[in-house]
């Protein structure tokens, strides 16, 4: 988890992320994504999804549910 490797005690983070609803989080994370995706300035297309990537994961988010919201994105 990016919060442990930042130094973060894990029995807080598991507190918190246990109180954290899924269907908020998500919402959560695609409204942060889609308001990336938008300022986003790249050449490719392949760039423009690496940052959005690194950008939500340095925001905390868990990798596989980014790239759930990346497919997401890509078919709208």
């Amino acid at each position: 988890m990016a919060l442990l490797r930042k130094g973060l005690p894990a029995a807080p983070i598991q507190r918190y992320l246990s109180e954290v609803e899924e269907d908020n989080y998500q919402e959560r994370l695609l409204k942060a994504a889609e308001q990336k995706w938008s300022r986003i300035k790249a050449t490719t297309d392949r760039e423009r999804k690496m940052k959005l990537f690194s950008f939500l994961l340095a925001k905390g988010y868990e990798s596989k549910d980014i790239q759930k919201v990346m497919a997401q994105l890509a078919k709208e």
